[in-house]
């Protein structure tokens, strides 16, 4: 997979911070990840939905084979989508390390030799893989949820305003409100 071409920004005290997780390639992946998350709202209604004509077809006495085929379907489409979303956000956190390392490389190569000897092999090598499996962690686990968590909120939303516009807007509201508070409370 290609590098993004990203230079870290630098912050007013002339250090350099780490790449931006949205930009370059990464763009692509993340518009991936939630595309593929609104395809996981779709197959979620799609289960529910034959899961309720089963139900129905069973109540009226009436053959079940359609609706739970449909029903091995739409499970079997949401296990491929669940696939591809734990792929796309691998990729997303490779990416980002490698950028994250590639920018820790630049700094490297810019040092004095003086400083480069003063630091011992072992932190350096922490550096390199410690602190980088908790980045690639964070930006494949953490962030991918995030976005696929973002998604299948607002698909729900979507479908509770569809079948019911005053619940799905009271669970607009207070879901805006929750989001605000914790926005409101956490630190900066």
């Amino acid at each position: 997979m290609p590098a993004s071409t990203d230079a870290p920004s630098s912050s007013r005290d002339g250090q350099e911070r780490l790449p931006a997780i949205f930009s370059g390639d990464r763009r692509r992946q993340i518009v991936k990840l939630a595309v593929i998350a609104a395809a996981q709202a779709l197959a979620a209604i799609g289960i529910t939905l034959v899961a309720a004509d089963a139900v129905k077809q069973i109540v009226a006495g009436g053959s079940v084979t359609a609706p739970l085929l449909g029903l091995g379907a739409a499970a079997a489409f949401a296990a491929i989508l669940r696939w591809l979303e734990r792929l796309e956000a691998e990729r997303l956190g490779q990416a980002y390390v490698l950028d994250v390392r590639q920018a820790l490389l630049r700094r490297i190569t810019r040092a004095s030799a003086l400083t480069v000897q003063s630091r011992s092999l072992g932190a350096m090598m922490l550096r390199f893989t410690g602190d980088m499996t908790a980045l690639r962690n964070w930006a494949a686990r953490g962030l991918s949820r995030l976005i696929i968590g973002s998604v299948a909120v607002m698909a729900g939303a979507g479908a509770l305003i569809w079948v019911n516009p005053i619940v799905g807007a009271a669970f607009v509201v207070g879901a805006t409100l929750v989001i605000a508070t914790s926005a409101s409370l956490s630190p900066q």
